[in-house]
């Protein structure tokens, strides 16, 4: 490209077009940048190409960031490591157009989606407009039971859900505004949600397998959280996430079945993972759907992250409610359902750290095998035993004292035979999943 024409434009149709630039090191003050802001007034997406030696300058980061403010820019870089050296903060990048493009029509695929299902009878539901007035953190309790107090449904399930929670009381729970006091916001998010899926359950009423799955993955989330000896709100925040986490794929079956079902199809027949074949079909997946469905909803945050990171394998160890609702979510997808899932039982370690952390006799065992003052490691993990190997601690405590091999292998024994083995979680969560259907199968009757 010469320097009076240092891009070429393509146009793809659908106010979609494509800037290709060769240059390296562009900066703000190149000609391509003045005429890619000109572009995105004209198209409703610009794709930035970046041509093998071309890359982009830090100082170019605040322009990008105005001109993809509002998902209107992507760019191109086949080697991305080496064109484009600084953090784009969310704008996306990708290996080459036809992935840009798909993606840009995916994205315009989710917003019609959104739309369509906005129109349904949810959105007109006190639980949906309580769950919008609690966007507001400055909103008072007032506020939320004079709203609430309309609909006496809601208030009936507000006060049983408070008599249920709060059952060591002394006095039943009897007014709403001690039923909202009591719950306090987030118990009241919680319920409002719930509300919700039961509205969603009403409407979606014809995808019986996805509701069951929903519903079975938000008893073994809470489940897990039980196992893990997780606290009461975030048991409940795992129910409410494992009860929500796949609402895209009921959004993209409500919109489109039997491109659903090719979806579907590609996963057990050519063994893809669930969100290769929705990009496929949809150029999104239900992560993102779901995502975007929820924020618009006015979902819990943590809500949304797991909706839109439960396939994800680069999990926070310590974010429980998401690992809940992996492990739960991955289990009926691979062992019930036969879908192909990736590795979610890699995460059943950090759930039985978890539970040997909360294990009084362990721990009381860990301390005395500490207390005598000499470390091994363990076979399997990082966590300190006597060891007669290790030299004598000329400091230690008159309370300390040597083990003899026998005595260290005895700790060492002792321990491993309390710790709980990740391999257990598959059989707990098989044995509770079967009681669980028969006990619903029994309420049904």
């Amino acid at each position: 490209m010469s320097e009076n024409h240092p891009f070429k434009l393509r146009d793809h149709g659908h106010k979609i077009i494509e800037m290709i630039v060769e240059d390296p090191d562009i900066k703000p003050d190149h000609k391509a940048i003045a005429t890619l802001q000109l572009l995105t007034k004209k198209y409703d997406s610009v794709i930035l190409s970046l041509e093998e030696n071309a890359s982009l300058n830090p100082e170019l980061l605040p322009v990008l960031l105005k001109i993809g403010e509002f998902g209107a820019l992507k760019i191109v870089a086949p080697a991305s490591e080496s064109q484009i050296s600084f953090n784009l903060h969310g704008i996306q990048v990708f290996a080459e157009p036809f992935s840009a493009i798909r993606r840009i029509a995916g994205e315009r695929n989710a917003e019609k989606i959104i739309k369509q299902i906005s129109r349904i009878g949810v959105t007109r539901t006190s639980a949906y407009n309580l769950l919008q007035m609690m966007r507001n953190p400055e909103v008072k309790f007032e506020e939320i039971e004079e709203t609430a107090s309309k609909d006496l449904q809601l208030v009936a399930r507000m006060l049983k859900t408070a008599n249920t929670t709060f059952l060591s009381r002394r006095f039943p729970v009897e007014t709403l505004k001690a039923a909202v006091t009591y719950l306090g916001l987030e118990g009241i998010r919680q319920l409002l949600v719930h509300e919700l899926f039961i509205s969603f359950t009403q409407f979606f009423s014809n995808q019986r397998d996805k509701i069951a799955h929903l519903r079975r993955c938000s008893h073994l989330a809470a489940y897990i959280g039980k196992l893990i000896k997780a606290d009461l709100p975030t048991i409940g925040k795992m129910r409410i996430a494992g009860l929500l986490h796949d609402i895209g794929s009921l959004a993209f079956s409500f919109y489109d079945k039997e491109e659903y079902a090719k979806v579907l199809n590609m996963v057990r027949k050519e063994r893809l993972t669930i969100f290769d074949a929705e990009t496929r079909v949809f150029g999104v997946s239900h992560q993102y759907l779901g995502g975007l469905y929820a924020r618009e909803m006015g979902m819990p945050d943590y809500v949304v992250s797991v909706i839109e990171h439960h396939h994800d394998q680069d999990i926070d160890p310590q974010d429980f409610v998401k690992l809940a609702v992996i492990c739960a979510n991955g289990f009926l997808n691979e062992k019930i359902e036969q879908i192909n899932f990736s590795n979610y039982d890699q995460f059943f370690k950090f759930l039985a750290d978890e539970i040997d952390a909360k294990n009084p006799v362990l721990q009381k065992v860990i301390k005395t095998a500490e207390k005598a003052g000499k470390t091994i490691k363990s076979e399997d993990s990082d966590s300190t035993m006597p060891s007669p190997e290790s030299e004598s601690d000329e400091a230690a405590s008159d309370e300390t004292q040597d083990l003899t091999e026998d005595q260290a292998q005895s700790f060492a024994e002792e321990i491993q035979a309390l710790k709980f083995k990740p391999l257990q979680f598959d059989g707990l969560l098989k044995e509770e999943l079967d009681s669980y259907i028969l006990s619903s199968a029994n309420a049904q009757e």
